[in-house]
């Protein structure tokens, strides 16, 4: 049985023939132009070329198919199928402003004189497609513009805090030894402040009669007896620590213990630290949220 007249039209624009390489070449200028478009817009994502943009390539070879199938058009459908994929890390005003521009360029290699009946307004429907994807997406990407800063500034904010929770205690029990290095400890004082929020930090100040942390732990400095005692016989007791929540732990700091097994130690020799609630700040360290003066 012979082929239809169809199956021939669309074998003959699959084929190595004349007509099929002047609907390859529409082709694929319209889905390089998409492509590309969307591989720069997506902050040139590499990723979907390891697997929908070769395996195509590879298809088109194959004996079976090559016989049927010219190989330009595995670069065709590699460039749609990575268009595809990038398509998810692009806003949507783009991706249509992309697809505009992409038919755009293949309707417009496709204008020619002579053509009659309905042949003749494909090309240009196309265009008029193309355009009006350019204009919506130009201008929905245009109204969005102080949304996208406003997304911008949020992501840095976010990235700069958790930066930040790098830099945190690692525990909350190493928090409380950063604390005693900075009350003894002037010039490491302003990096162990840094350890409160703004609230808390408010919140320590006031209870140990000073403008800032800084001042707090000066405060505290007067208050110690012995030096050395409340420096290196400091024991935090295991019942001290408790589990509020998940990320969430209160330490309390008004049972700070201070002996040495060898020496004896003090029974006093400095002041306690006070009540200090502290959350871990996206899985790295730990900031005190809350704090209160010991009764």
């Amino acid at each position: 049985m012979g082929r239809s007249p169809w199956n021939q039209q669309v074998l003959g624009a699959l084929s190595p023939g004349p007509a099929g390489q002047k609907v390859q070449r529409r082709a694929l200028l319209g889905t390089f132009v998409l492509a590309f478009l969307l591989f720069w817009w997506s902050d040139w994502d590499w990723w979907p070329t390891i697997f929908w943009f070769l395996v195509p390539l590879v298809v088109v070879i194959l004996p079976g198919i090559r016989r049927l199938v010219d190989e330009t058009w595995g670069l065709v459908a590699g460039f749609i199928l990575f268009a595809l994929a990038l398509m998810p890390e692009v806003p949507g005003a783009l991706i249509a402003l992309a697809w505009g521009l992409a038919i755009a360029a293949t309707a417009g290699v496709s204008i020619r004189r002579h053509r009659f009946g309905w042949r003749k307004w494909v090309p240009i429907i196309a265009l008029a497609l193309g355009g009006i994807l350019i204009i919506l997406g130009g201008l929905a990407w245009w109204a969005g513009e102080s949304d996208r800063k406003a997304a911008a500034a949020a992501r840095a904010a976010e990235d700069r805090r958790y930066q930040l929770s790098k830099l945190y205690p690692p525990t909350p029990r190493s928090a409380i030894f950063q604390l005693i290095d900075g009350v003894v400890t002037p010039p490491k004082r302003e990096g162990i402040c840094f350890m409160f929020s703004p609230a808390a930090e408010q919140q320590f100040a006031q209870a140990h009669g000073a403008a800032d942390c800084e001042g707090a732990l000066a405060n505290l400095q007067r208050q110690i007896t012995d030096f050395d005692g409340y420096v290196n016989y400091m024991y935090i007791p295991r019942t001290a620590e408790v589990d509020l929540s998940p990320g969430v732990v209160q330490l309390d700091a008004c049972r700070l213990e201070f002996s040495s097994w060898l020496t004896g130690g003090s029974d006093n020799p400095g002041p306690q630290l006070g009540k200090l609630t502290f959350e871990q700040q996206y899985g790295n360290g730990w900031l005190v949220t809350n704090y209160e003066p010991c009764s």
